[in-house]
């Protein structure tokens, strides 16, 4: 398959005989994607699938690197039997299948209890016993699940590591980690062949992480100061912010961070003609081509409240941006939109656009939060992620970037107002001419730690 930038490869020191493939992708089910796998098509080679209907063991080595857990996740699969990831961000599951029919979704699901360890490696040996007529899954030397009485076995037609694709190739259950070693051989293994598998490899306790770039000097880069005043501190010096704050709006000055503002709106569905910080950026078309062709939105936020408002925005655009949407509990949205019509003036974007819940958080804030919004033109992707862990994405033909952004709540684009005002603290808001990796966001979570740790300082 094509290779895109959501998969590289590098040498780890265990592995000397080849690369580790690492794949980083963003959603686990968008389908209509043909890249960031790898493909075997035996569909015409008569030999290859008798042979695995005769009895066969497919060998696995993987490491599981998301700080997330996609609900169905695959390092390894034929279109007709897979090892399969089922869980959420709690559970871990595995689930064997095998479909005699073939096809997407396998006509027999076995769930067996694995612990995957993040950033471990595993070994997995998924084989078929014809003579014993049944299927095995083991892990790391030990017989995890068994499903007997199958007498025909179905051998599928192409095997692609990196997870599911149909015949036209659009990749489904995409993989989040690593995989070092798939090996294929032409019989079924006794425990103790797989057992001697397992242990001639000596797998590392853990991967070895490779750098991470280092991100670019940002574009935006927020600063306010004890008069309530934000200018830009980033290097797209066109971007001027207007700054409109109000009795509301306070600026707390955080020892060892610097000055950060505190937003107290109280109606989240009300207009307000201040306490926000608007940038127009509808004549910047320099600014606007480089957020075109792919860019990165950071903030570390958090709100001041238990319940509270239905729709609060942190930050957003006329047609981009993220919110906090509160009914029976808060849930962090993002919401994307590529259609030039508004909605009440201001391009409500989950009317006209996407919405994807993000996160659930049913307690009080007890912390900041690290929110990353990406937008990856070449993929044509927008991902979101929340303290490090990819929570939600989509696929869009057309990615409008919109012509205003706020700074506590969303922009009409007709006159200085806005609605969905924020109720919070907001401290960083930065946006990069570039597009962050997994690595590289997982590594901007854990760098800013202390600096989160100071910011708590001020929850009340």
């Amino acid at each position: 398959g094509d290779i895109n930038p959501y998969v590289y490869t590098y040498k780890h020191p265990k592995f000397k005989a080849n690369n580790i493939a690492r794949f980083g992708h963003i959603a686990h089910n968008d389908g209509g994607k043909k890249f960031s796998y790898y493909k075997v098509d035996y569909s015409a080679n008569e030999e290859m699938k008798a042979t695995i209907a005769d009895g066969f063991a497919l060998e696995v080595v993987y490491v599981n690197t998301a700080w997330s857990w996609d609900w169905w996740s695959v390092p390894v699969s034929t279109n007709a039997f897979r090892l399969m990831r089922k869980g959420d961000l709690d559970k871990n599951a595995w689930n064997f299948t095998f479909n005699e029919g073939g096809g997407w979704w396998p006509g027999n699901v076995t769930g067996i209890n694995a612990t995957l360890e993040k950033n471990k490696y595993h070994h997995t040996i998924y084989m078929y016993d014809a003579d014993n007529q049944c299927v095995q899954v083991y892990q790391d030397g030990i017989l995890l699940g068994m499903r007997e009485g199958i007498a025909e076995f179905n051998p599928g037609a192409w095997l692609t590591i990196g997870g599911f694709t149909e015949g036209d190739g659009s990749l489904f259950m995409q993989w989040n980690g690593e995989v070092a070693l798939v090996r294929m051989y032409d019989q079924a293994m006794t425990a103790d062949e797989v057992a001697t598998k397992f242990n001639d490899l000596k797998l590392p306790e853990a991967t070895a992480e490779p750098a991470s770039p280092a991100l670019s000097t940002p574009l935006f880069d927020i600063k306010w100061d004890a008069d309530k005043n934000a200018t830009n501190a980033g290097t797209q010096t066109s971007l001027e912010i207007l700054s409109k704050p109000n009795d509301k709006t306070t600026i707390i000055d955080v020892e060892g961070y610097g000055k950060i503002a505190n937003f107290n709106n109280d109606i989240h569905n009300g207009t307000y003609a201040d306490g926000w910080y608007r940038i127009d950026y509808s004549n910047d078309e320099d600014f606007r081509s480089k957020l075109q062709n792919g860019f990165s939105m950071e903030m570390l936020v958090v709100s001041n409240f238990d319940q509270g408002q239905f729709w609060m925005r942190p930050f957003s655009t006329n047609k981009w941006g993220i919110m906090l949407k509160d009914g029976d509990r808060k849930r962090w949205v993002a919401f994307a939109n590529s259609a030039d019509n508004n909605w009440g003036s201001y391009g409500n974007s989950q009317n006209n656009g996407y919405e994807v819940y993000v996160k659930d958080q049913i307690t009080k804030d007890e912390s900041f939060s690290h929110l990353v919004y990406i937008w990856n033109a070449e993929a044509k992707e927008w991902g979101t992620y929340v303290d490090g862990n990819f929570n939600g994405g989509h696929i869009l033909h057309d990615f409008n970037v919109g012509t205003i952004m706020n700074i506590n709540g969303m922009p009409y684009t007709d006159r200085l107002e806005t609605a969905h005002g924020w109720n919070g603290k907001v401290a960083m808001v930065r946006i990069y001419d570039e597009v962050m990796t997994q690595d590289q966001v997982l590594h901007r979570f854990a760098d800013l730690q202390d600096e989160i740790q100071k910011l708590n300082t001020t929850i009340q």
